[in-house]
């Protein structure tokens, strides 16, 4: 997974950007107007469930 490319892209177009792994559980989150990072936290179950329904 390309986090630059997409820190690059989201700065540009003012959006902010999460990216979840669901085989490991994790997402990464970037927000634009905040701290230059990328910010790391597990998915719960009930996260899970919820992104099933969507996707």
């Amino acid at each position: 997974m390309d986090l630059d490319f997409l820190k690059d892209l989201v700065v540009d177009l003012g959006l902010y950007v999460i990216v979840y792994n669901l085989e490991n559980k994790k997402r990464v989150g970037y927000w634009y107007d905040e701290d230059d990072e990328w910010i790391a936290s597990s998915i719960d179950e009930k996260t899970l469930e919820h992104l099933s329904v969507i996707f």
